[in-house]
């Protein structure tokens, strides 16, 4: 990080989040963004903020195991409706 200032695109891609989160935030005053002309820039100083605050993600499961779990409840709820 040696520029003073981030686009929008940048501070997304830092942050990894999307740029439509984060046009969300600048709106909603949740990131710090100054006007000039056209573009919106976010300060070196407040992407450090942002990332002290941040919380760390919880880990997700690959997709193909949701699947599988996602499959495997169905049968047995299957299982259940067809014995009852």
């Amino acid at each position: 990080m040696d520029q003073l200032m981030y686009s929008k695109e940048q501070v997304a891609a830092l942050l990894g989040i999307s740029k439509h989160t984060v046009t969300r935030d600048v709106s909603a005053g949740r990131i710090r963004a100054v006007k000039y002309g056209n573009r919106v820039l976010v300060p070196k100083n407040e992407i450090k903020r942002l990332c002290r605050n941040m919380r760390p993600r919880k880990p997700t499961e690959p997709r193909a195991v949701r699947a599988e779990r996602a499959v495997a409840v169905a049968a047995a709820a299957g299982k259940r409706r067809k014995s009852a």
